[in-house]
């Protein structure tokens, strides 16, 4: 019979990849999220930009137009 162990995963990467900020061509700060294609975390890595990424435009759209692009419930 198997035993189970509940605990955390111990991981080296960084959560989301290598962070950089730079500036763009009107000179804002900008920030840039890479990750390395050949990582053994590559796809936890992949989903952490991700997530950043959607969470970044949900909060652009909702200054933008109001809300967010999720559906809202009914009622």
């Amino acid at each position: 019979m198997a035993t189970i162990v509940i605990g955390r995963l111990e991981t080296t990467a960084r959560k989301g990849g290598k962070i950089k900020r730079v500036r763009d061509a009107s000179g804002q700060l900008i920030t840039i999220r890479t990750i390395d294609v050949d990582s053994r975390s590559f796809g936890s890595e992949l989903r952490d930009v991700f997530a950043k990424n959607v969470s970044k435009a949900r909060k652009d759209n909702k200054a933008t137009v109001g809300f967010t692009d999720r559906v809202r419930r009914k009622g």
